[in-house]
């Protein structure tokens, strides 16, 4: 499974509610509670499932589907006299052995209980006759609606994580694994894809059968349906077919979206000494899928969201999305873990290999940029948690960016610590050995230590077991007399729920004057320490951790001549970690010659990211001269740097900044994100003078059929952003729209969220018109929309969410209106708290300024008529004032510390 963010969908807020599969942006308030849950771990099995054979009659238009599931079970594990299968919501119409004889069955508490009359001591068929209809999960029927009335149908399945159960009567959990075949009939319109070769398809009437049958044993959480109109685009690699399937008219787009595809199989298969494994590969897009992609063994399921135009390609691919789910196909397919504690296994491996593929296909300079991407991803997770953990309430909890982002890191560290050569002979002792097999996180470690001869135990305790990770802070600094660098370090992070005092192995470069560089790692285990650098002459500049290898945040002081000579120049560092770390040291400093050298790292540095971080930093500075830098910045050729141009700009107010925005939208970007993003910044910048402009473009832009209402969507963002209280109708209006792209819809609500929070009394009627997505037919906002009512924090939202968590049927549209309601809950109770601590300061500030009154009427008293104080000032007079007389001491006593300078009260 795989998340679209880094690859541009559904920009914006949109993007962030995607970003893996359980990662909520703004919910849960950095609240983890699964250390209160009790352990999980795998179930029992009493026997094993060794082949499962599915023979479907599916009607799309009346959602249904009749259905006979057969497994053949074997006692590998001695007799077994029963089984109990998970099943969820399933009309169970009979159950037989393979000779047709019924057996006694229970049907209770979402279980499936079987019972032989003998104990089954060799093998049998267990077969079961059943319906599914209108299921709230596993089978997803999309259809005409109001606002399409001719959309065609489509039928998909989403198996991950424990969806199986409720379309197959199945052990719905990752270590079982099983062959399949997969028959299918359906309308003659209709194309069918599933697991494995396609074995036949025969026509009967005005209906078709389709025959799949996979021959590598796998999860029921893999299995895959997809029905639809779909049109085939036919590649190979080497022998076997690699097809892509999209609806009639986006051939082209398929072929923009998914053209590499072969050359990725040979990239994987090659670097793993694994060739691909199955029948085929499919990729298949459809419509409303509720995440970026599932990797179903040999037919991965794509959000059509990844199919894009050759405007859009300017700065947009769907590469990472591609990678990521055929990576699956060996981790997580091939090998798979025993439990979802161990998920990691899957994720963290298919992250990483987002970024292996860009640095094979596109360079170093593009992965490491990645690899910082995905960093910040997993540093904005709001809690902090073990990679592997059995405690949670259910398998969808784990699926977050330390299982993602942080789980791939792991892997970096761990090739970084190992070294190239050795980590991919680790990895492929790890792909032999445990092919086809379920896998835990020691299975990995013996064979990184088998092959590497190196103690890791230590390295996965601290990255896997223990929460967090190290926030460095220190300075770097030249000693002439000892010819040293002092770095002074210290681990900042805060040592809770077992995060440790990290033992890290630091490499710092240094680059002196004749162009030679020079490297020690010192190793750091402790809280706070100090290193020497030894160096025969000073260092031009001095790199820590240049080539990103360990996870972790740094603040570090050091000279800004080093920054400088780091970023430019005949001395410039060539590696992009290096200058973006120069380039937030730089923007740390507001001093021109910093500002300077910004202005002229995003003119000049060859690497669009480090452009892109200096225009950040120029932003950040709001002085004259940053803003002089970014408005020379407009030109700059690269869009995604253009795009951190105008986002930049945005946090000007000053006239020549928005002058610049209006002269620049007066001239489309050829790119959609550069448009989007200067149409936010003007309404920032500008404020309420914007909202004629933005009005007109999003006016037009709707109009319109840009990639995924960009163009639209900034408008719309942009107006929310003047705070204008009249732009919120224009954005009701816009965010309720029937059959707008769910992205679009989204974001306004996000949008709306802010101004609302901003602007309080319009917060209850935003309110009232956001909790109606919670019932929006189009599933994708339904299950998003509570985290934009957490942005709006209005609490009146409350009864809503919760209403909708209880009479909803879908476990994610449940978990995200529970979530929701829980962290509108804990803000009510942190705004009471906040309100009665103010009550209780002005309360106290009261009592202690009638201290103070009754304090100066009684030395005002007791001070004789007609005296003075040092100053020459009668005691009523200085009572009158409400200071209390006090001598001033005689000018050039030392105080009680040695003070000499007067003190005066």
């Amino acid at each position: 499974m795989s998340n679209e963010w880094n690859r541009g969908l559904g920009e914006g807020y949109a993007g962030r509610e995607q970003v893996c599969r359980a990662h909520r942006r703004g919910l849960g308030g950095g609240k983890w509670t699964l250390r209160e849950e009790e352990p999980k771990f795998a179930p029992d099995r009493t026997c094993d499932v060794e082949h499962l054979k599915l023979e479907l009659k599916i009607d799309l238009p009346r959602q249904t589907v009749d259905a006979r599931a057969t497994l053949t079970l074997a006692a590998a594990y001695g007799p077994f006299t029963g089984i109990v299968l998970d099943a969820v919501d399933l009309e169970i119409l009979s159950v037989a052995d393979g000779s047709g004889k019924t057996l006694r069955y229970s049907y209770l508490d979402r279980r499936l209980t079987v019972t032989w009359r003998a104990a089954v001591k060799e093998r049998t068929d267990l077969v079961i006759d059943y319906r599914v209809v209108r299921p709230s999960e596993g089978l997803y029927f999309m259809g005409p609606t109001t606002w399409a009335p001719k959309a065609t149908w489509q039928l998909w399945s989403q198996g991950e994580d424990e969806e199986a159960r409720h379309w197959i009567p199945c052990h719905d959990a990752p270590h079982e694994r099983m062959t399949t075949e997969l028959i299918a009939t359906v309308g003659a319109n209709y194309t069918v894809i599933s697991n494995g070769a396609l074995i036949s398809r025969k026509t009967r009437g005005k209906s078709s059968v389709w025959h799949f049958r996979e021959s590598t044993p796998y999860p029921s959480y893999l299995i895959t349906l997809v029905v639809g109109e779909f049109v085939q685009v036919a590649e190979s690699w080497r022998s076997v077919p690699v097809e892509y399937y999209v609806e009639p008219g986006l051939e082209a787009e398929a072929r923009r979206s998914f053209g590499r595809t072969p050359a990725m199989i040979e990239f994987f298969s090659e670097r793993l000494d694994c060739p691909y494994p199955y029948e085929k590969y499919a990729q298949v897009t459809v419509r409303n899928f509720t995440f970026g992609g599932m990797e179903n063994l040999s037919a991965t399921t794509q959000t059509d969201n990844t199919l894009h135009d050759a405007r859009a390609a300017l700065d947009f691919s769907s590469d990472d999305l591609v990678a990521h789910e055929l990576a699956h196909q060996w981790f997580g397919d091939l090998l798979t873990c025993e439990s979802w504690a161990h998920a990691w296994l899957n994720e963290g491996f298919a992250t990483y290999s987002e970024a292996l593929w860009k640095e094979h296909s596109e360079g170093r300079d593009e992965f490491d940029y990645l690899m910082l991407q995905k960093a910040a991803e997993y540093m904005a997770e709001p809690y902090r948690r073990p990679i592997v953990s059995h405690r949670y309430a259910y398998p969808f909890q784990l699926f977050d960016a330390h299982l993602y982002p942080k789980g791939a890191w792991v892997l970096h560290m761990l090739r970084r610590r190992v070294g190239d050569e050795l980590f991919w002979k680790s990895v492929r002792l790890y792909l032999k050995r445990h092919r086809g097999e379920s896998v835990e996180t020691l299975d990995l470690i013996r064979c990184f230590e088998q092959a590497s001869g190196k103690s890791l135990q230590g390295f996965f305790h601290q990255w896997l077991h223990c929460p967090g990770h190290p926030d460095l802070e220190g300075s770097l600094a030249w000693d002439s007399a000892t010819k040293c660098v002092t770095v002074a370090l210290k681990q900042i992070q805060k040592l809770e729920n077992g995060t440790p005092v990290y033992r890290l192995p630091l490499a710092f470069d240094a680059r002196l004057e004749d162009g030679s560089v020079i490297t020690r790692t010192f190793e750091m285990d402790q809280a706070t320490q100090t290193f020497y650098l030894q160096l025969p002459s000073k260092p031009v500049w001095v790199a820590m951790d240049a080539d990103g290898s360990i996870l972790r945040t740094a603040k570090l002081s050091v000279p800004l001549e080093w920054s400088e000579a780091a970023l430019t120049g005949k001395t410039r560092d060539a590696r992009v970690l290096a200058r973006i770390e120069a380039v937030r040291q730089a923007g740390a400093q507001s001093a021109y010659r910093a500002v300077a050298l910004l202005a002229r790292v995003l003119r000049e540095d060859p690497f669009w990211g480090v452009q892109l971080e200096a225009a950040a930093a120029l932003g950040r500075l709001q002085t004259p001269d940053a803003l002089d830098a970014l408005i020379a910045g407009l030109k700059v050729k690269h869009p995604k740097s253009r795009r951190g141009v105008v986002t930049a700009l945005g946090a000007y107010t000053e006239p020549r900044a928005i002058e610049a925005l209006r002269r620049f939208l007066e001239q489309p970007d050829q790119s959609y994100y550069v448009q989007m993003s200067a149409l936010t910044s003007f309404g920032r910048a500008a404020g309420k003078a914007a909202v004629p402009a933005l009005r007109a473009e999003l006016k037009a832009a709707m109009k319109r059929k840009d990639w995924h209402d960009l163009i639209a969507q900034g408008a719309a963002i942009g107006l929310a952003a003047t705070r204008d209280e009249s732009v919120v109708d224009d954005l009701l209006a816009l965010a309720s729209q029937p059959g707008r792209y769910w992205g679009t819809r989204l974001n306004t609500y996000h949008a709306l969220a802010e101004l609302g929070a901003a602007r309080p009394l319009l917060g209850r009627k935003i309110a009232e018109e956001m909790v109606r997505a919670l019932d929006d037919p189009d599933l994708l906002l339904a299950q998003r929309a509570p985290g934009a009512l957490v942005s709006l924090q209005q609490q009146s939202a409350i009864g809503a969410l919760r209403r909708k968590a209880a009479s909803s049927s879908n476990a994610h549209t449940r978990e995200s209106c529970l979530m929701a309601a829980e962290e509108l809950s804990t803000q009510a109770s942190r705004s009471e708290a906040v309100d009665k601590l103010q009550s209780d300061f002005e309360k106290l500030r009261a009592e202690a300024r009638e201290l103070r009154e009754r304090l100066d009427k009684m030395s005002a008293g007791r001070a004789p008529v007609g005296a003075t104080t040092a100053a020459g000032r009668s005691a009523e007079a200085s009572a009158r004032d409400g200071r209390s007389s006090v001598t001033k001491r005689p000018a050039g006593r030392a105080g009680a510390r040695g003070r000499t300078a007067p003190r005066e009260g």
